[in-house]
């Protein structure tokens, strides 16, 4: 990420406040970014009444339904619009909140999608729509936390120490470059961390079970070494951490004040995450930051083999011209 000029914000069906809207807007006054509201709504008794009533009464509680919508996001955009900022808005009516908002990232180019994690019972929590768009945005995608500040003060960028050489290396890259700018485009403080994941594995052999542990720890702390020197990163804004990466990473958060932590995501397939967990769906659950997930060069074309774009293209963006 070198720059942001399109930025979609995922806004509220509810018609709630958005702390993603005014992160949005926060950073679209510091870039000069253009806004794309999109508003993904879906009434499943509505939707009921398309097989069970007169195709008359189906849409005229759909357009109520929606024009309702229609003009509270039309007043968002007016007040933003008042403030000097470029602003577009959109809504929506899908069952599949993921797909429209993979539709229309594609759409209009955006460089950053922003999104606010639903709150239930004191605790952060994402819901199964949350999840695939977590999975599916190409796009890097900021999830906000309800009550996260307009401004971002502290940024940190999770890097892979033990992948740092070929594809590894350039998605390093791509994650500390990406908070470098943040950092610098919001004035905030900027940290570099990455985290050997220690566990205490019960054994017969527990003594040389733990020295070579210990020697893959300093192993891990030397390729950290290196590629913060690669990426020349201040020896202050550098943390080696040791331990499993949820809790160590939420105690460095807390302790730091972290509010912004930049991740690699890659795609995985139902079976791959049964078999080798997501890192960062794991991290997701544990950060009590803002989190901004990155994806890989080549994301795109991966995507393509697990989604049909034509076709996505076709529902949500019939306007469009076709690539």
């Amino acid at each position: 990420m070198e720059a942001i000029q399109n930025v979609l914000v995922v806004t509220d069906s509810h018609m709630l406040p958005s702390a993603a809207l005014g992160r949005a807007a926060s950073l679209a006054r510091l870039t000069g970014a253009r806004l794309w509201l999109c508003l993904v709504a879906y009434e499943p008794v509505i939707a009921m009444a398309d097989r069970s009533a007169h195709p008359s009464i189906y849409r005229l509680a759909q357009d109520e339904y929606m024009g309702e919508r229609e003009r509270w996001l039309e007043q968002r955009a007016t007040s933003l619009r008042e403030k000097g900022l470029k602003v577009h808005h959109e809504v929506i009516w899908s069952a599949s909140m993921y797909e429209a908002i993979v539709a229309k990232a594609i759409e209009h180019r955006v460089d950053l999608v922003i999104k606010e994690i639903s709150r239930e019972h004191s605790r952060w929590r994402h819901t199964s729509a949350d999840w695939k768009l977590i999975r599916y945005c190409p796009m890097p995608l900021m999830l906000v936390r309800p009550d996260a500040h307009s401004h971002t003060g502290c940024i940190a960028a999770a890097v892979d120490a033990f992948q740092d050489d070929g594809e590894g290396a350039a998605f390093n890259d791509s994650i500390v470059r990406t908070a470098k700018w943040l950092s610098k485009t919001c004035s905030s403080a900027q940290y570099v961390v990455s985290a050997f994941p220690w566990r205490h594995v019960p054994s017969a052999n527990e003594a040389r079970l733990n020295a070579l542990l210990e020697q893959a720890s300093r192993d891990h702390r030397q390729a950290f070494a290196r590629l913060c020197d690669r990426l020349q990163i201040d020896a202050t804004a550098r943390y080696h951490l040791v331990g499993s990466e949820g809790p160590v990473l939420k105690k460095f958060v807390e302790e730091r004040h972290v509010d912004l932590m930049v991740l690699g995501s890659h795609y995985h397939s139902l079976f791959s995450r049964l078999v080798i967990g997501s890192t960062a769906e794991e991290l997701l659950a544990e950060l009590p930051c803002d989190l901004l997930l990155v994806k890989p060069a080549g994301f795109m074309a991966e995507l393509a083999q697990h989604l049909d774009l034509p076709a996505l293209a076709r529902r949500y963006c019939p306007a469009a011209p076709m690539a």
